[in-house]
């Protein structure tokens, strides 16, 4: 849900008033640390953050399900945990976002969910609701606070030429939008009129490898013990494309193991499967020639490791999906891409760290015949930064962006220089 009634200049003084380090002599106006309220069965938290950065016009590289431009944003996210019974309890994650200039602004539950523990051990649990797919790392952490630098990896945040609500009719569609993910327009059901009215309304922009910052509905059961958790969920929305996004495709199925059985060391594996293409497509879809029934199957891998002042962490990615095909040129049966992620922070001083990220993006050929151009534009990008702890609740960061894909015009490169003030409890 957009929040277009939101005055973001009152909601920016709120949010810088909140960042404001107290003086000794008076009171934080947020706890550094999380609320617990009757006993503990109740426990509120949450995080507020401003985030500004150059070059405003030439936000394609880091466009988000909104088509906000992640690195000019104003959020903020609570969390919270109620115990009902010993063994049943609530969860929610619930966040707002917006760009400063009053754009793009939106509500959504990132988690809202029940959660059960049907045996005596703590290790395993069962949720319904919303619910984060069960896939790679980013699903699991905070974003704000655990985001080493202000940009997001590549593989959940860049938008491909793919969309969940409409697609391309053959090979020239596609690659009229290679390296246009964040305005993709195809006439196979697009809301988007271009030359003809206003274009007010249209689509959601291409589909990243990954979206986590949205919500799935279905259930999840997760399970742990002697340094292995593993996860499932099967639930209404796919890995790129979720609920969230108003979409009305099918299930998937979607699972991670993970082991931390060496101090400082995880290791994780995830599969995702199922549908990605909205419902209302359907009576275009069953007259495709090829592909009747599209699908999204993604494999990853990640790493984490941490010893004294260091921390890395790496993590890769491939995605296939078949496209419904229409007619000549055809498109090839599987159009795949392969994605890596690797950051890493050195804390430099108590408070002080340097952190850096690098990431990539490789797409498959757009047809099956020999020689034929990737479907989607090659992405590259390296950002580095620093951070800083004012207080035990309050940081602020500082980072410097650089993205290139593989396409000819002024969209090919951008740098960017952003900060950021991010405050928790």
């Amino acid at each position: 849900m957009r929040l277009s009634t939101v005055r973001p200049a009152c909601l920016a003084g709120l949010v810088l008033l909140l960042l404001s380090p107290a003086p000794p002599a008076r009171a934080q106006i947020l706890p550094d640390r999380p609320v617990a309220w009757f006993g503990g069965r109740v426990v509120i938290g949450g995080n507020v953050s401003v985030a500004a950065a150059s070059t405003e016009d030439h936000t394609y590289f880091n466009s988000g399900t909104y088509t906000e431009d992640t690195m000019r944003l104003i959020a903020a996210a609570l969390t919270s945990s109620i115990a009902l019974h010993s063994r049943i309890g609530i969860e929610a994650d619930l966040r707002v976002a917006g760009e400063p200039d009053g754009s793009h602004w939106y509500f959504r539950p990132r988690t809202l969910a029940l959660k059960v523990q049907p045996l005596s051990t703590p290790k395993f649990h069962v949720q319904a609701g919303l619910l984060q797919t069960a896939f790679g790392t980013a699903s699991n952490r905070a974003y704000g606070r655990e985001n080493l630098l202000i940009g997001r990896p590549l593989i959940y945040q860049y938008a491909t030429a793919i969309r969940g609500d409409a697609f391309p009719r053959h090979v020239p569609d596609l690659l009229h939008n290679r390296g246009l993910g964040a305005v993709a327009y195809y006439v196979v059901g697009d809301f988007f009129t271009y030359g003809d009215g206003d274009g007010s309304n249209y689509g959601y922009s291409g589909l990243p490898l990954a979206d986590t910052s949205g919500w799935n509905a279905g259930v999840r059961v997760a399970a742990g013990g002697d340094g292995l958790n593993a996860a499932a969920t099967v639930t209404e929305g796919s890995l790129s494309n979720p609920r969230s996004r108003g979409s009305s495709g099918g299930w998937q199925a979607s699972g991670r193991v993970e082991t931390r059985r060496v101090t400082g060391l995880v290791l994780g594996a995830s599969a995702a499967h199922g549908r990605y293409l909205d419902r209302d497509l359907d009576v275009i879809v069953a007259s495709a020639i090829d592909n009747q029934d599209p699908r999204e199957t993604a494999f990853g891998l990640d790493a984490e490791y941490s010893r004294d002042y260091w921390l890395v962490r790496a993590e890769a990615l491939y995605s296939r999906r078949t496209v419904p095909i229409l007619r000549q040129p055809l498109l090839a049966d599987v159009l795949g891409v392969s994605g890596l992620d690797v950051e890493g922070r050195y804390r430099l001083a108590p408070g002080w760290y340097l952190a850096a990220r690098l990431g990539s993006l490789l797409f498959g050929p757009a047809s099956d015949e020999a020689g034929s151009t990737s479907w989607d534009a090659n992405a590259f990008r390296v950002e580095a930064g620093t951070g800083w702890s004012v207080t035990r609740g309050l940081l602020l960061k500082a980072t410097y962006q650089y993205n290139r894909r593989d396409i000819a015009g002024p969209l090919h490169s951008a740098h960017r220089v952003a900060v950021e003030a991010l405050a928790w409890f």
